[in-house]
């Protein structure tokens, strides 16, 4: 379910049954980054235990950085191949842009563009391999030709009201 609501001069589109990762879990893996400072954690435990362990240290210790650099190395390409889906979108009156928000499970990204780059904000029908089962995909086109995807659910009476803001009949 999408809901269009208002905050001060802004005007924010955003979807109330969002699920950032594809797993289904409620929660996003922001804080992996956070908790890859964790994994330091082995060679003070061992060093506790053992005191013969530091004498190993900086292997342990580049061992543990290889694979947190190798983990962090993946966590970015997969934001950047896969950025996730429109959380929300801000129309911003008094600086007449609009700011589209995406979320996905290891990072968040905010694109702002300009009112005077829209060029429209339509429903784009798409069909499967066979013509069969259209499905309609709410979207702003660019000048550039380039399509920005709004929050699923989307549908025709919000794309009035945001045509209105930009000033499209």
């Amino acid at each position: 379910m999408v809901v269009l609501s208002e905050q001060g001069r802004d005007l924010i589109l955003h979807s109330t049954d969002y699920k950032p990762c594809a797993i289904g879990s409620r929660f996003t893996m922001h804080f992996v980054g956070a908790m890859m400072t964790g994994l330091a954690a082995p060679i003070f435990v061992f060093a506790l235990i053992d005191p013969k362990v530091l004498a190993h240290g900086p292997f342990m210790l580049t061992l543990i950085m290889i694979c947190a650099m190798l983990a962090c190395t993946f966590m970015f390409a997969c934001s950047v191949v896969s950025p996730g889906p429109v959380k929300a979108v801000t129309f911003d009156r008094d600086n007449r842009s609009m700011t589209v928000e995406r979320q996905g499970c290891f990072a968040s990204t905010n694109r702002e563009v300009a009112f005077d780059q829209v060029a429209t904000m339509q429903m784009i029908n798409g069909y499967d391999d066979d013509g069969y089962g259209s499905s309609a995909t709410p979207m702003v086109v660019l000048r550039s030709r380039e399509g920005l995807l709004l929050p699923t659910g989307t549908d025709e009476t919000h794309l009035q009201t945001l045509r209105a803001i930009l000033g499209f009949k």
